[in-house]
């Protein structure tokens, strides 16, 4: 199942109307799916409120207010309709007096029509809202609830416009959940997580002085030398170190390091990992929700195999969440602490050749010597 037909039925799920094979299918998606149980969790909780409350019985006389209203607006209208007819009979008698009097009189029906029409529609529309309003006190209300008949209300678009405005995202989906929104807010304040790693090739004249030069500004940013390895040939030494400083001093570090000698090789990477560490982070909460619930299970428990079954869930959600606990410390120290790979290479010293003693070279040029 993809999450959006497992959103579509965890109401079903939760009341226990769906077929077995959906149930389980369900069940196996939700222990997959962060987002999934994040729904899951609210419903529940949503449920559980509202299991909670008490109900409440509608006051006696809300019957009688209700219909004493009723009574008085249809009492309203029939005055007005009565008061609509006197006013239009009076209108035609004056027309007839007047010259043109037939002209009038039609144009006074066409009027009279669309006047009629927009009473009747009038009329239609209180009636109808007053049998919905009537259907809906049918059902239980609280006492805070039988106010006065609302009356209508008008905005003034120039002078409340912040009273008239949506949120997006609320006109797009609806009010959101509490958790929903706080989830939302962590995502978008959420500070960007970035690995940063720097690697350095730098030629330098004194590869002793070089390298006690890095390990003293490295140490005055608050960092450390995390492994290092000296190399040496027949006339040249080089060395290799990896070096974690704050974050925060990465960009100064960077900077002093290149001027210990000639800088032959830069680069710098930036790993953004805020979208894994807030993905991780979020399975991690509710998997400690779910080792709550499992905690109140066991305590509820009567039988020693419905004990050994709930431990035996706690304990690979317990797993869970300390490989998820471990990661989040790894990134963390990844973010928190920037890596630089330094490599110092000193120049090569030049050699002298010194010829060594020959025998039979010597033997040979005194030959020649002597038969010359």
């Amino acid at each position: 199942m993809d999450c959006k037909t497992v959103e579509d039925k965890l109401s079903a799920y939760l009341d226990g109307e769906l077929a077995a094979n959906e149930m389980r299918e369900i069940a196996a998606h939700v222990d997959t799916c962060p987002a999934c149980l994040t729904e899951l969790s609210s419903l529940e909780e949503t449920a559980g409120l509202l299991h909670s409350l008490e109900p409440v019985e509608p006051p006696p006389e809300l019957t009688g207010l209700i219909m004493s209203r009723v009574h008085e607006l249809k009492a309203g209208q029939e005055s007005a309709r009565k008061g609509l007819r006197e006013v239009f009979r009076a209108f035609l008698n004056s027309l007839a007096l007047r010259p043109l009097g037939g002209v009038a009189v039609a144009v006074a029906l066409v009027v009279a029509l669309a006047l009629g029409q927009g009473v009747l529609n009038l009329d239609r529309h209180k009636t109808s809202s007053l049998a919905g309003s009537g259907s809906s006190a049918e059902a239980p209300m609280a006492p805070a609830a039988v106010p006065e008949m609302a009356q209508p209300q008008v905005f003034d678009t120039a002078a409340e416009p912040e009273r008239l405005m949506v949120a997006p995202k609320e006109r797009a989906f609806g009010p959101q959940l509490p958790e929903v929104q706080m989830a939302m807010a962590e995502e978008e304040i959420a500070e960007r997580m970035v690995i940063k790693t720097a690697h350095l090739v730098i030629r330098v004249e004194e590869l002793d002085i070089a390298a006690d030069e890095l390990t003293r500004l490295v140490q005055e940013q608050g960092g450390f030398i995390q492994n290092s390895h000296l190399r040496r040939g027949t006339n040249w030494r080089s060395a290799n170190y990896t070096v974690r400083v704050p974050a925060a001093a990465f960009e100064d570090v960077l900077d002093r390091v290149q001027g210990l000698g000639e800088l032959e090789q830069r680069n710098i990477e930036g790993q953004n990992v805020t979208e894994e560490y807030l993905d991780v982070d979020a399975r991690r909460r509710n998997l400690e929700r779910q080792e709550e619930r499992l905690l109140d299970i066991l305590e509820r428990a009567e039988t020693v195999d419905d004990i050994l079954k709930v431990e035996a869930q706690l304990e690979r959600i317990r797993g869970e969440i300390e490989v998820l606990s471990g990661r989040i410390k790894y990134l963390d120290n990844r973010v928190n602490l920037a890596t630089l790979n330094v490599e110092l290479e000193e120049r090569p010293q030049p050699v002298t050749t010194v010829k060594g003693f020959n025998l039979t070279r010597l033997v040979a040029r005194v030959r020649e010597a002597v038969t010359a």
